[in-house]
């Protein structure tokens, strides 16, 4: 059973020119040492809440082994499994696959080891898979020692159970590459033992995603969580001569089309939730949800480029050489579309797209962002969403995440200040549709600001080349609209200009700019974003106490 993968790499202009950018870096790798990971480096998480430094040398051995596996699938070479050898006594020795920032600092050594986060799961499934593509090529001992230490560090304590996952993209990713480790290594009486728990895990991912299909966790999230649902879905389907198979359902179809929405233009990403803004797709995954569902090519622009995802991530890699399907070269229709359940607007003109939110203020990696709206024109954003912020410990505790971090307060979101203060965090802070048709998005957003007797509104109205904005609050009530950049604006007579879009009021305003640096999550992969960025604020306060403010946004400027 081939489990739908190959032992060897087709020939074919992709993958020669992707083995053709990777070869020199495999090159090199043979002749560098593998350097240890410190313990002194694991712990400097729980002293400093900084992440970065210890993941970026962790992933050094996954870059190593994920090369190292490419070049020999491509050709027969004995210096590419020498290399591949010393790869996985590297990983096979490190005390602890799972990073610092997922685990308690207080585990013992042997809960430790076996401690299963996104990191030691996908460690386990790029070493199951490894053996599977190429365990005869291997010797004896590493293949015993590779399978032994997935035994003890991932069968055994996945068998026992006990750890839950968040209800999010951990769920497919952890279950999934338990599951596809199982498969691999042929464990079919352990494999009938999980099988539930598995299935459990896929059906807690779908349910953490809207019944429209769009990825609240950021786009970024999608081709990760979703992705690994793919994989494991694809392998348990194969595995089990389609007794298995979770491609079947109306849900899993609507969440495989979001990436056609995922888009504003070429590789510029709709930003929100925990997102950057630009995003490459894997074409093996793509190429298999397009025989699968029949959906849109993928276009060059926003295939994948090597040392795009410097997680190395084994499973894409070597589906992207077998799965994928010829490129396209299509634009993505004009159109407009609202997906109810998540509450997003979309409206693609010739000249800009815009992409406007409702929601709550509780959704996974959330933002307070609701009403927040993006549009993209001319190869830039003339309204932005900030991104992310580098991921340190205090990200994603409540208490620190809205006050501290820019990128997740609605303060630097495009949305209403109301009486000097940002938008509440919770479930119940809802956004209410009031319009979405027509060219017009229209919503309350009275809730997100706490307001028990008075009304925040915004309405959105979308012509062939400009957007009118309208925010308003009812009288007891103070209303700032602001506008969040990346690009520093040049202040013009009652607006501004960004770029070649230009933003004015149609009443007399006050306009004050701020500026706030932040520190990007730019180690994750290619990005437009530096490691320090600067957020400008545009506040527009009317005059003479007026309760309303209406901006024009021309994207073609004057």
């Amino acid at each position: 059973m081939t489990l739908g993968i190959k032992k060897e790499i087709p020939r074919d202009k992709w993958n020669e020119a992707f083995i053709s950018a990777l070869r020199p870096e495999a090159e090199k790798m043979l002749s560098e040492p593998i350097e240890t990971l410190p313990y002194s480096e694991f712990f400097r998480f729980y002293e400093t809440g900084s992440r970065v430094e210890y993941e970026q040398l962790y992933m050094m051995h996954r870059k190593r082994l994920w090369h190292l596996v490419a070049m020999a699938l491509w050709e027969d070479d004995k210096r590419w499994i020498d290399g591949i050898c010393d790869a996985l006594v590297a990983i096979t020795g490190e005390f602890c696959w799972t990073f610092p920032a997922h685990a308690d600092k207080n585990l013992s050594y042997e809960a430790l080891r076996g401690h299963i986060d996104l990191f030691a799961a996908e460690t386990a499934q790029s070493l199951s898979e490894t053996l599977f593509l190429l365990g005869d090529r291997l010797p004896t001992l590493v293949v015993d020692m590779v399978r032994a230490n997935l035994m003890e560090r991932i069968v055994e304590p996945y068998l026992r159970g006990g750890q839950d996952f968040p209800k999010n993209n951990w769920q497919a990713v952890c279950n999934g590459c338990v599951a596809m480790c199982f498969m691999e290594l042929g464990l079919d009486r352990e494999l009938q033992m999980i099988k539930d728990r598995v299935l459990e895990g896929m059906q807690i991912f779908l349910d953490s995603y809207p019944e429209d299909g769009i990825c609240l966790e950021g786009a970024i999230y999608w081709t990760y969580g979703f992705g690994y649902f793919v994989h494991t879905a694809a392998m348990l389907r194969e595995y089990t001569h389609g007794e298995i198979d979770l491609f079947r359902s109306e849900k899993v179809r609507n969440i495989a089309h979001f990436y056609e929405w995922a888009f504003v233009g070429d590789e510029y990403t709709v930003p929100f939730a925990d997102a950057g803004h630009i995003l490459y797709l894997n074409p093996g995954f793509i190429g298999f949800l397009q025989r699968e569902y029949g959906s849109d090519a993928i276009s060059y622009a926003a295939a994948t480029k090597y040392g795009y995802d410097i997680r190395w991530r084994f499973a894409d890699m070597v589906r992207n050489f077998v799965w994928k399907e010829p490129f396209g070269e299509q634009k993505a229709a004009l159109s407009e579309k609202y997906f109810p359940s998540s509450q997003w607007y979309y409206n693609r003109k010739s000249s800009y797209t815009l992409v406007a939110k409702g929601g709550n203020n509780e959704e996974p990696h959330n933002h307070n962002d609701i009403g927040s709206f993006v549009i993209y024109a001319d190869g830039a954003y003339a309204v932005d969403d900030l991104g992310w912020p580098e991921y340190d410990k205090n990200y994603f505790r409540y208490e620190y995440r809205y006050r501290d971090y820019i990128c997740a307060s609605s303060l630097g979101h495009s949305v209403p200040i109301v009486n000097g203060e940002a938008q509440l965090y919770g479930a119940d802070k809802q956004g209410r549709v009031l319009s979405h048709s027509d060219g017009t998005f229209a919503l309350d957003l009275s809730s997100a600001y706490g307001l028990p007797d008075g009304s925040v509104l915004r309405d959105i109205l979308c012509a062939d080349s400009s957007v009118t904005l309208t925010d308003s609050v009812s009288q007891g009530n103070s209303l700032v609209s602001r506008i969040a950049l990346r690009i520093k604006p040049q202040i013009t007579d009652n607006g501004i200009r960004v770029g070649k879009a230009t933003i004015k009021s149609s009443a007399p305003v006050e306009i004050r700019l701020s500026e706030q640096v932040f520190e990007s999550r730019y180690t994750i992969g290619i990005t437009d974003m530096g490691r320090f960025v600067t957020a400008y604020l545009v506040d527009f306060l009317p005059k003479n106490g007026e309760k309303t403010v209406t901006l024009t946004i021309n994207v073609i400027g004057d």
